[in-house]
């Protein structure tokens, strides 16, 4: 079956140009999107499928199949002696036809030499090597999206990089000074206008406030109301953004297992982020409706925010700003089993778990009393101070003393009976809560620590990184705030036995939160 989906798309410029605003929102309707039936079909008469060899390159066929003009292509099936496409009865004759000319097509132009000259109907000589055009750019074979359009992977798979060093391969993606944002807005009659209006406002907002360095695809549903078909396809089209199709999750396990594994609807919370593993196709944003019905309008604006916020985060882990290209750490790419997914972790890798969620949690704050004067920030920074202080008023009663330092990577820990400190499960969030008040406590120190704490420090990230591989996020904190982190936790440790009053004490009021200008 097919599926048509209306996408709203909020063009940006690129976070270097400050001096000119976001070109105008336009509503437009996407091609047919080809909805991948994940039940098994064996005996469907239907089936057509192709194979070759396991050492064919079928996504580089898949590549030029695309420049073509062919999309919405079946996902190849990638075995130890074979490469198969399947065609089920979701593809007619006249796709299959087309599909066998353009297959013939690539394969000869592929079988020639890289250098080799052709005269295509323009009447105008190519060389064809490396995808070179005519304005003498070339582009990676693995491209599959030139054209930028919302909903759909760049990259087919992971590009290769431009260059490296010791300890990072650096690349140049196609989409970069293009950075837009995309709000996909699945079954929108589900969805009342002023929501829709709101995220869209809300994310333009937050872009001109703090910058853009990813392309963002962000999902906008109703989970607890859209259809059957709607939620696969939602998980179709998760799995072929963000996945790709170059590594070795994917050929492993495939798109329908990728579906068949996504989350159980109902219930998803609110998610965004960029993975080191599919940079090249930028950040994802999934946000529901039920915030907006379930919870106040402060808090909903706060967590549209708060995920923006991860995307902001997390994309500059791998921005170089002074070279205006990316990188990722060989660690992360060649042994992430020894790393980043390394279980139990012995230390962190990225981002500690109280930066990333009380960072997301503080700027949330503060830029969402900026977008709506009405919303009362420190209120929220109350609430949030009030959580933390119970965290540690329980858990000192239990004689377990919170430190900060233990929601660096061992969150989880903690809050369950594996808490090497008693045994005793802590309260839930001091991440979140502590975490916020962490950077609020940073922010009292030096009122250019907003800046530092929103923008500067996660520039500073990258370099950092790559000169001290698997402590960047440490070296960072303590260049940019010149404090280091051991005398920090001692510091906010003893901070958050105080009394609440002294604590609220160094807070400012809205007005004053409203007027922090941050320079992105």
């Amino acid at each position: 079956m097919k599926k048509s989906l209306i996408i709203l798309t909020i063009l940006f410029i690129s976070c270097g140009s400050s001096d000119e605003g976001p070109e105008p929102i336009s509503i437009e309707e996407s091609q047919p999107t080809e909805e991948i039936d994940t039940n098994e079909n064996e005996n469907n008469d239907e089936l057509q499928t192709l194979v070759w060899p396991a050492d064919y390159d079928i996504f580089n066929l898949y590549s030029c199949l695309g420049d073509k003009g062919l999309g919405g292509l079946p996902e190849p099936q990638i075995t130890d002696t074979e490469v198969q496409v399947r065609f089920d009865d979701g593809y007619d004759d006249a796709f299959f036809n087309e599909f066998n000319t353009l297959v013939d097509e690539c394969e000869q132009e592929s079988s020639k030499d890289n250098g080799d000259i052709h005269a295509d109907d323009d009447g105008h000589d190519h060389d064809d090597k490396n995808g070179s055009h005519d304005d003498g750019e070339q582009r990676d074979s693995s491209v599959y999206n030139p054209d930028l359009e919302c909903n759909k992977t760049f990259y087919l798979y992971y590009p290769e990089s431009v260059d490296e060093d010791e300890n990072t391969r650096y690349y140049n993606y196609y989409w970069q000074d293009s950075e837009k944002i995309c709000v996909n807005i699945y079954q929108p009659e589900l969805i009342d206008d002023e929501w829709e209006k709101l995220t869209i406002d809300l994310f333009e907002y937050v872009k001109d406030q703090i910058g853009i360095y990813v392309p963002i695809n962000v999902t906008l549903m109703d989970q607890r109301n859209s259809t059957a078909e709607t939620l696969n396809q939602v998980n179709v089209d998760h799995c072929l953004l963000w996945r790709l199709q170059g590594d070795s999750e994917r050929e492993t396990t495939g798109l329908e297992n990728c579906v068949k594994n996504s989350d159980q609807w109902g219930n998803r919370s609110a998610a965004a982020g960029v993975e080191h593993s599919s940079v090249s196709n930028g950040g994802e944003l999934h946000v529901f409706v039920d915030v907006y019905t379930e919870q106040t309008y402060d808090l909903a604006v706060r967590i549209f925010i708060h995920e923006y916020m991860h995307v902001h985060q997390n994309a500059l882990l791998y921005y170089f700003e002074d070279q205006k290209r990316f990188g990722v750490p060989k660690l992360w790419l060649d042994n992430p089993e020894q790393s980043i997914y390394k279980r139990p972790l012995d230390k962190q890798y990225k981002f500690p778990n109280w930066l990333e969620e009380g960072g997301a949690e503080f700027a949330g704050n503060i830029l969402a009393t900026k977008f709506d004067n009405s919303i009362d920030a420190r209120a929220m920074f109350a609430e949030q101070l009030d959580e933390a202080r119970n965290v540690v008023r329980v858990a000192a009663s239990k004689d377990d003393i919170v430190s900060l330092r233990d929601y660096e990577y061992q969150t989880g820990i903690f809050e369950s009976d594996s808490n090497p400190n008693n045994g005793i499960a802590r309260e839930f969030a001091y991440q979140y809560t502590g975490g916020s008040w962490a950077h609020v406590y940073l922010a009292s120190l030096n009122p250019e620590n907003y800046q530092k704490l929103i923008i500067d420090y996660y520039k500073s990230y990258a370099v950092a990184e790559n000169e001290n591989p698997t402590e960047g996020w440490k070296v960072a904190f303590e260049e940019i705030f010149d404090l280091s982190i051991d005398t920090f936790y001692r510091d906010f440790d003893a901070f958050m036995l105080q009394d609440r009053d002294s604590q609220m004490s160094i807070l400012p009021s809205n007005e004053e939160l409203q007027q922090i200008v941050l320079n992105r």
